[in-house]
């Protein structure tokens, strides 16, 4: 994961779906907000939701996201991957949400030589919201 590799940018997509359960377990947003840029609306959107969850004394459960399927290729600024994901069913306070199935998701990608970090730039659900 430490080089600008094809394999590196597929090591760095699955660390971060990794961070990302942590952060959904137990409210800690500190090294997820390291690993993304400011461009990747779903990273903002994913950590300022969950800091407000826990701020607000709720809670999630739910299973690690499982990558079926991960076909990458290099981009102008680094790796664009097409990805086919499995989450199980997470809880939050509120209610329930259904586990979904090879969800598909495009991840951008880009590595700080200098830092030898990879930097998430983008993360979209490209699916139909409510379908699994």
């Amino acid at each position: 994961m430490k080089e600008e590799t094809k394999e590196g940018a597929e090591a760095a997509i699955r660390y971060f779906w990794d961070v990302h359960y942590y952060a959904e377990q137990t409210g800690d947003t500190e090294l997820l907000d390291s690993l993304y840029s400011e461009y990747c609306e779903f990273c903002q959107f994913s950590s300022n939701d969950l800091q407000m969850i826990y701020k607000d004394g709720g809670w999630y459960t739910g299973t690690e996201v499982q990558i079926d399927s991960i076909l990458t290729h290099r981009s102008e600024t680094g790796y664009v991957s097409t990805l086919l994901v499995t989450k199980g069913g997470v809880v939050p306070e509120n209610g329930d949400v259904e586990a979904a199935s090879e969800q598909p998701w495009i991840a951008e990608v880009s590595f700080n030589p200098e830092s030898s970090h990879w930097i998430v730039d983008e993360m979209s659900y490209e699916g139909s919201i409510g379908s699994n």
